[in-house]
This record gives structure tokens, C-alpha cells and sequence, in this order.
């Protein structure tokens, strides 16, 4: 498949792949650079194909890293299950400072005494997605109760049974903050406070789990998030051509290294310049011309 050369291509690329994200792990983030390609080629435009398809983009380095990263994603897709009335359904959330993840899992015979690591799950979903804006400044629980939430409301069609299902999450506040069947603490509030009420109306057991054993939540949300941002800045050198000191004209006595003249240089001036000289002038002792009315 090669690479899009125009936003048109670019799109119907993202579109075709957006439909099948439920099946591709940690596709919200392999995604983004793409997304923010046709982002940035559309901004302003009518987004409509036959705009786009005029528009030439040119890939860089991470885009096209992205482009083919998302390519390996459909040869590996995840096999989804149909979900089953008598299953246990097993959510599993995590999030990092950059993203979040949460996977949704079906284990037809819950065996019991067996860790949930070991029973035999079937995928029914997956989702993924980077934090953007305000959503950066999180704390750190609130980051964490993010994808509860978020995955709750989102997959609700499947969530809402009479069996209920298990959350599992490795950041043990949120244990005591989503807990049902307890009263929210008054310690709890504003954000938190509203997403556990939007709980309430679903049926389920929250549960702790060791970060070593949330291992795809955890891998979904963190993959990629070691690698540091960098931003070039291009400086521009200009060469300054400095003024010339312009003399002044109308107050002389301000020029710096004014020195008052002596009375043989201005009559050696004059005297340059004598066809000049005004009628009336009289010449004093010292060879100076002075005006009539200006002699003192």
C-alpha cells in the first residue's frame, strides 16, 4: 500500500481503518500523528472529499512511522468474541501521563480460586486514547478513573446486565472512591464525585489488581509514552545596518563634542565666504563681521 499524497487519500485511509480500531490495540495512539496530518491540512477547509483530494500532503519521519505502524496493526488484529448471557465479563482499565486503555473480556466458565491472569479470556473490545488539553493537567486518580468511566458509558449496550462485571485496576484509591454499594465519602469532589454517580447505575465488583498483572491495559496506555517531545525552534539572523548619527540642526549645542569657535576660526570662516555676506555688515577690531543689528 503506498504512502497518501493527498489529504483525500490520507482520510479515506484513517475512515477505513477507524472501523475496525475496536479490533486493533493501541490504535487511538499509533493514529494520532495521522490524524493531526489531516488535521492540519483541512484546517479551514470544507473537510468534503472532493477538497481534500486536491490538497497534496507530504509525510514526515513519524507520520510515515505511523502510517506503517498502523498497517502491521490490521495484519495483526485481535480476534473479537460474541458476547454470551452467562459469561463474566472482565474490564480492564489503565492510564499513563500521556493515555489511557481499557479492554473488555469474557470468560465463559469463571473458574473459581484461579487468579484472573490465568482463567480463559476472549476479547470483546478494546479501546484506547491520548489525553489532550486540560485532560494533561490530571492528577494522577482522576487520569486513573478517566477510562472507567469513559468505558462505561461508551459500552454500556453490553455493561448494563443483569449478571454485572468485574473492574479491574491497579491504583487501589480508586477502589474506595468507584466502590458500589458504599456511600461517597465526603473527602470526594467535584470530578469524582459526579463520575461516581454516573456508576451507580451500573451492576459491578471493582477489584485491585498488581500492576505487574495488568499487563495489557497497562501496555496499551504506556506504549510509546517514554519518548520525549521535541520541538526545533529555527532562529533568524538579521544583519542591522546601524543609523548614522544624524546631526542636529535646529540645537547644535546638543551635538556631543560641541566646542564653541574661536574668534580667528569664524573670521577665517567669513572671510571663505565673503561674496556671501550681507549688506551692512561692519568689521570689529578682530576681523569679524557683525550685523548691524545683531553687534552688541
Amino acid at each position: 500500500m503506498p504512502l497518501p499524497r493527498t489529504a483525500g487519500q490520507l482520510q479515506q485511509f484513517i475512515c477505513a481503518t477507524n472501523w475496525m480500531r475496536d479490533s486493533l490495540i493501541d490504535y487511538a495512539r499509533v493514529v494520532q500523528p495521522l490524524q493531526q496530518c489531516l488535521d492540519v491540512a483541512l484546517n479551514g477547509k470544507r473537510k468534503t472529499k472532493r477538497v481534500a483530494s486536491g490538497i497534496a500532503v507530504d509525510l514526515n519521519d513519524e507520520e510515515v512511522n505511523s502510517f506503517n505502524q498502523v498497517k502491521m496493526l490490521l495484519q495483526q488484529s485481535a480476534q473479537l468474541a460474541y458476547p454470551r448471557d452467562g459469561a463474566t465479563f472482565c474490564l480492564f482499565v489503565d492510564a499513563s501521563d500521556v493515555g489511557w486503555a481499557s479492554i473488555l473480556t469474557q470468560v465463559a466458565v469463571w473458574k473459581p480460586g484461579v487468579t484472573v491472569t490465568d482463567q480463559a479470556h476472549e476479547l470483546l473490545i478494546c479501546k484506547g486514547g491520548t489525553f489532550h488539553g486540560a485532560q494533561q493537567h490530571w492528577s494522577v486518580i482522576e487520569k486513573e478513573g478517566y477510562p472507567i468511566v469513559l468505558s462505561c458509558e461508551d459500552l454500556d449496550y453490553v455493561l448494563l446486565r443483569p449478571g454485572g462485571f468485574k473492574v479491574f485496576c491497579d491504583h487501589r484509591n480508586l477502589i474506595h472512591v468507584f466502590a458500589p454499594g458504599q456511600e461517597i465519602k465526603k473527602h470526594v469532589r467535584g470530578k469524582l464525585l459526579r463520575w461516581s454517580v454516573k456508576l451507580m447505575e451500573f451492576r459491578y465488583t471493582i477489584v485491585h489488581i498488581e500492576g505487574t498483572n495488568n499487563l495489557w491495559a497497562d501496555l496499551i496506555s504506556r506504549w510509546g509514552g517514554s519518548v520525549t517531545a521535541t520541538t526545533t525552534v529555527f532562529k533568524r539572523v538579521t544583519r542591522l545596518q546601524a543609523r548614522a548619527q544624524r546631526r542636529p540642526l535646529l540645537r547644535p549645542l546638543d551635538q556631543d563634542g560641541f566646542i564653541w569657535p574661536t574668534l580667528t576660526e569664524i573670521a577665517s570662516t567669513q572671510a571663505a565666504h565673503a561674496t556671501a555676506a550681507p549688506t551692512g555688515c561692519e568689521r570689529d577690531d578682530n576681523g569679524v563681521l557683525w550685523g548691524t543689528v545683531a553687534r552688541r
